[in-house]
């Protein structure tokens, strides 16, 4: 034998093969690798995110849940069934996984705002909602009001129906509080003597909600009975929430007008108009809050101020 041979052999002997890779081990470790994170397994953190993910799909966005009806038809409106957008479909859903996901998923679900189309959508969603789930909604509003001849058979049995949203802190009225439609916009109340357009216009909303809005506001109210009447006018602001374009569209926009900014306008003038105009705002809002107080707690006072607007349903 070569030496060449002998030197070949002895490095072969000196070095034994490696031994091949079972199979089973190699796919088990595989399996292992690409194995999914459970939704339970992440931090509550984590989970709140994907919870908001879910809820905010369809446009990225926090904002309103904003609920109509699917389609508009003559359907009895109790047979009508809802549209609400995509994310918030998906998000009922993700309440049904277990009990920890449904606790922590609920509560950003009614932390939102239910904005409803109409009255009429706002009452048949009521009168199917169980009252386990409404009492835990904290937030409504109306995006638009009804027509006049609707107010009295409308209104009033949806604002009683909402005595059953135990939890509710807000309520959100549409901006055209003191129109009856589109067109149809609503006398104010006579002026007393001396008295701002900015007060008239508060009085006027406070009869409109007093008149349609009581069964949901008098228990509100009935919480403030031993304060004084700002504190209690402040205490009921938290509830009513009564956007600036309420005031600004009553009286055909006499109440802001000539005060929005034009270009010619210098620095000092665009704030001074602006700061008329909260003003003037604020003096609406804080008559309106304070006259509700009235209505509630003066009999005498309710009867006179109602007589404006066909009397007190009460």
């Amino acid at each position: 034998m070569s030496s060449q041979s002998k030197r070949k052999l002895d490095s072969a002997q000196e070095k034994p093969a490696k031994k091949p890779r079972k199979a089973v081990e190699t796919r088990h470790a595989r399996c292992e690798k690409k194995e999914p994170v459970g939704l339970m397994s992440l931090p509550t953190e984590l989970r709140i995110l994907i919870y908001k993910e879910v809820l905010y799909e369809d446009n990225g966005e926090e904002g309103d849940i904003k609920i109509k009806f699917r389609k508009r038809s003559q359907t009895t409106p109790f047979f009508q069934t809802f549209a609400i957008p995509q994310g918030a479909a998906h998000f009922l859903k993700l309440l049904q996984v277990n009990k920890k996901v449904n606790c922590e998923a609920a509560e950003i679900l009614y932390a939102k705002t239910f904005q409803f189309k109409d009255p009429r959508t706002l009452q048949t969603f009521l009168i199917r909602v169980p009252a386990q789930t409404l009492c835990y909604i904290r937030r409504i509003g109306l995006e638009n009001w009804q027509h006049p001849q609707q107010l009295d058979v409308m209104l009033t049995p949806t604002f009683a129906l909402l005595r059953g949203a135990k939890k509710l802190e807000e309520f959100h009225f549409p901006i055209h509080i003191l129109e009856g439609g589109i067109t149809d916009h609503r006398k104010l109340l006579p002026a007393e003597q001396g008295e701002t357009l900015a007060c008239t216009i508060g009085r006027s909303c406070a009869a409109v909600l007093y008149r349609y809005g009581y069964p949901m506001l008098v228990p509100w109210m009935e919480k403030s009975d031993n304060k004084g009447l700002e504190e209690a006018a402040e205490e009921l602001g938290a509830l009513v929430k009564m956007p600036d374009q309420a005031f600004e569209r009553a009286a055909s926009s006499k109440l802001t007008e000539g005060l929005k900014p034009a270009t010619e306008d210098d620095e000092k003038t665009r704030k001074e108009k602006k700061r008329t105009r909260e003003e003037r705002l604020n003096e609406a809002r804080e008559t309106m809050l304070e006259v509700l107080v009235k209505l509630h707690r003066s009999p005498s006072f309710r009867t006179t101020l109602m007589k404006g607007y066909g009397g007190s349903q009460t």
